[in-house]
């Protein structure tokens, strides 16, 4: 692969602080970077990231039965009432391992992700996500983590 950008994501790295050499130096499908002026970012290749989340949200039972109950209601086709009073008792847990054994992951991710974007999941800093076209056959998620 030639180590050449799109002019638009070159520009929006260097603004960030970010050094292309060492974009295409660590250049993966998940990596970080700290930009000059300390700031992390994390970079996704957008062909991985649904299943990047995918694997973070299931490696937490308590995040996924934490998401609203309306919300959870839908994906698991269950009385509201019933994901509440479960949430209400501190049975998060037991609700995320419902996701799982329901095979709701992929649904719950991909709501997820129409309803609050990947920022919300990713960037802990500000919740804000950046696609970066790098050249005609990649393209990368940018996060700011700290």
């Amino acid at each position: 692969m030639a180590a050449t950008f799109n002019p638009m994501a070159a520009s929006t790295l260097r603004e960030a602080g970010i050094d292309l050499r060492e974009f295409w130096q660590n250049l993966s499908d998940d990596f970080t970077l700290t930009a000059s002026d300390g700031a992390e970012y994390r970079f996704i290749c957008s062909d991985k990231i649904d299943e990047i989340m995918q694997d973070e949200l299931a490696s937490d039972m308590c995040l996924l039965g934490c998401f609203n109950s309306n919300f959870l209601a839908d994906i698991l086709n269950l009385p509201e009432v019933l994901i509440s009073a479960a949430q209400t008792a501190g049975a998060y847990e037991a609700i995320g391992e419902t996701v799982i054994q329901f095979n709701k992951l992929e649904d719950l991710q991909e709501a997820y992700v129409n309803a609050d974007g990947y920022g919300h999941h990713f960037a802990y800093y500000d919740h804000e996500e950046l696609e970066l076209t790098i050249n005609s056959e990649q393209s990368f998620y940018m996060f700011r983590i700290n």
